[in-house]
């Protein structure tokens, strides 16, 4: 689980897995600006080139665990809005994280 740093190196991004949060850290003054919610227990996330979108991976989904379709869930973040912009369903949109050597590819994902 570890942090991400913005493009620009101002911004480090935590994913804080009991807390359901992802905290946001200025480098500049050390302090926490803030926390964003996100879907069950986030535990790795990559960053778009551009800075735009955190793409967080959440361990568990939020529904039951004995549902017919059971997945992990991928929570996509605005930056700049500072709050989840899209947490795309698998069954419909049949995206699937996958963690590589502390590295997340999302397969396929659409924005």
């Amino acid at each position: 689980m570890a942090p991400v740093l913005s493009p620009d190196g101002k911004t480090l991004f935590v994913c804080n897995r009991f807390d359901n949060d992802i905290s946001l850290i200025d480098l500049e003054t050390g302090k926490e600006q803030c926390r964003i919610p996100v879907q069950r227990e986030p535990v790795a996330a990559a960053i778009s080139r551009d800075g735009r979108f955190l793409l967080v991976a959440n361990l568990l989904h939020t529904g039951p665990a004995d549902a017919e379709l059971v997945a992990a869930v991928v929570s996509v973040i605005d930056t700049a809005a500072r709050k989840v912009a899209l947490v795309p369903e698998p069954a419909a949109t049949n995206t699937a994280p996958l963690i590589l050597r502390q590295s997340l590819y999302v397969i396929p994902v659409t924005l």
